[in-house]
C-alpha cells in the first residue's frame, strides 16, 4: 500500500492507495488502484487505472508500488507500507508514513505571517528569498501575491520577518514530527498503542502567527 495525500479527480481526498489488480499488455502494464481517505479503508474515494510503460519491469505489486512513488510518478515521494497490520513493526511503519504525509502538508501549505498569508512550499519560499535579495535598500519594496491571490507591497524588512517566521514554523513542525516518531517507536509499545496515536489531532504548531 502507498500512503500519499492527493486530490482525486472527483475532488475527494485520497491518502491510502491499495493496488487491486494489475495486468500486462503488449505495450504497458495497467494497475487498478483503490484510493481511500481514511486508514479504516471502508469507503473508496476513487478507483483509477495507472499505466506503466514496459521499460519499467513489473513482476509484483511491490514493483508497481516502487514505480509509482519515484520522481515524476503520480505518487512521487509516497511511503510504501504493509497492506495489513500483523506486527508492531507494520503498525509503526504505517503510522510513521501517516505522520510524514501530515508533516509535509503543513510545511508546504499556507502560513499566516504577521504580514499576511503566503504559500510556503519550496518554490514559493525560494521566490520570496530571491525577492528579498533584489531589495538593496531598507525602504525598497516589491509587490507580492499572497495566498488569497491579493497583492501587497512588501519591504525588505517585511520579507525578513516573514522568512524568519516561516523557517521557525517549519522547524517546529519537523520537531513535532520527531516527537511523534519517538512515541511511535517507543520501547515495548503494542500494536493497539501505535494505532491509538492520533496524528491529525496531535498538537502541531499553528500555521499562523497572528
Amino acid at each position: 500500500m502507498i500512503i500519499f495525500e492527493m486530490l482525486m479527480p472527483n475532488h475527494a481526498m485520497g491518502k491510502y492507495h491499495q493496488i487491486l489488480k494489475w495486468e500486462m499488455t503488449a505495450d504497458s502494464t495497467h494497475a487498478v488502484i483503490n484510493s481511500y481517505a481514511s486508514v479504516e479503508m471502508e469507503f473508496i474515494s476513487w478507483q483509477d487505472t495507472y499505466t506503466i510503460p514496459l521499460e519499467w519491469p513489473v513482476r509484483s505489486i511491490e514493483d508497481i508500488e516502487y514505480i509509482l512513488t519515484q520522481v515524476g510518478a503520480p505518487m512521487a515521494g509516497g511511503s510504501i507500507v504493509p497492506d495489513t497490520v500483523v506486527t508492531v513493526q507494520c503498525a509503526q511503519a504505517r503510522k510513521w508514513a501517516a505522520v510524514k504525509v501530515d508533516r509535509d502538508r503543513r510545511i508546504n501549505g499556507a502560513f499566516v505571517t504577521s504580514h499576511g498569508a503566503i504559500q510556503i512550499d519550496d518554490k514559493s519560499f525560494l521566490a520570496l528569498s530571491a525577492a528579498r535579495r533584489i531589495l538593496l535598500t531598507a525602504d525598497a519594496s516589491v509587490m507580492w501575491t499572497m495566498a488569497d491571490n491579493s497583492t501587497v507591497s512588501l519591504t525588505s524588512a517585511d520579507i525578513d520577518v516573514m522568512l524568519t517566521e516561516v523557517v521557525q514554523f517549519q522547524t517546529d513542525v519537523h520537531a513535532a514530527s520527531q516527537r511523534l516518531r519517538l512515541a511511535i517507536y517507543a520501547d515495548e509499545i503494542s500494536i493497539g498503542e501505535v494505532e491509538a496515536i492520533d496524528v491529525e489531532g496531535y498538537g502541531w504548531p499553528s500555521a499562523r502567527t497572528i
